[in-house]
């Protein structure tokens, strides 16, 4: 029984393993593109990741953050290097 739990938690571990490479190429191609650039762009935008935050009262501070904290995370995923945050960022919105 314990040689079967030891399998099944190494069969766990890898099909893990596999998911998030999955998911850290799957970051890495989507943030690298146009559209993931503009993405990523508004984004950092949106959540004054940047910049700072004002007076806000603590709800949304806490909001705020929360988001900041997922686009952080998505760039960590993505491997960003700074230069290529850098370009990123220097690239106008169509909007903008």
């Amino acid at each position: 029984m314990g040689l079967w739990l030891c399998r099944k938690k190494w069969a766990v571990m890898l099909v893990n393993a596999v998911r998030r490479r999955k998911v850290v190429g799957a970051y890495k191609a989507f943030l690298r593109s146009p559209d993931g650039k503009t993405v990523l762009k508004d984004l950092i935008k949106s959540t004054r990741l940047f910049s700072d935050t004002g007076i806000m009262d603590d709800d949304e501070l806490r909001q705020l953050e929360g988001a900041r904290n997922e686009v952080r995370r998505m760039i960590r995923l993505a491997h960003l290097s700074d230069d290529e945050l850098e370009n990123i960022l220097e690239e106008p919105l169509i909007n903008e």
